[in-house]
């Protein structure tokens, strides 16, 4: 499938509010709960925009350390980010886009992230630590993931 057919036929990816990208960096409310599954382990959805996007095969590989990746973001575990006070998050992600979201929805969408992946002891231990954050919106969120985990765990 093309990249721009697998655009106009994704259900994560469509014009409206729905938007699962759109969802992961610019909604400051809850992720629907119809579309977290469908999320997988994205915490944001530039990466999955940048897949689709037909200007994409002209892009070139630039030695501008603008847009090269820092602080080991790469290479990070879904786990070791949900982890990370405020503090940790404001430096980790200065100069980086991701920074915009700020770290309430840096969490809500780790949490998505965690309870879309597989049901290890680290990623049950790290939603718990969070299950009485003072934000509704990151508990909530910590409660669904736990939720599919612990589902995952029992079998069904």
């Amino acid at each position: 499938m093309s990249k721009v057919n697998y655009y106009l036929n994704n259900p994560l990816i469509h014009r409206d509010r729905k938007l699962a990208e759109h969802s992961s960096a610019w909604v400051s409310s809850f992720a629907c709960p119809e579309l977290r599954p469908l999320m997988g382990n994205r915490v944001f959805g530039c990466d999955d925009c940048q897949l689709v996007c037909p200007w994409t095969k002209f892009a070139q590989e630039t030695g501008e350390s603008d847009f090269k990746a820092r602080h080991g973001l790469a290479d990070a575990e879904l786990v070791e980010l949900f982890l990370w006070d405020k503090e940790t998050y404001l430096s980790r992600t200065e100069g980086s886009a991701i920074r915009r979201i700020g770290h309430e929805r840096w969490l809500r969408n780790l949490a998505v992230g965690l309870g879309n992946g597989p049901a290890s002891n680290e990623a049950i231990a790290a939603l718990r630590s969070r299950s009485e954050f003072p934000s509704e919106l990151v508990r909530e969120h910590v409660e669904w993931a736990l939720g599919q985990l612990e589902a995952k765990s029992a079998g069904v």
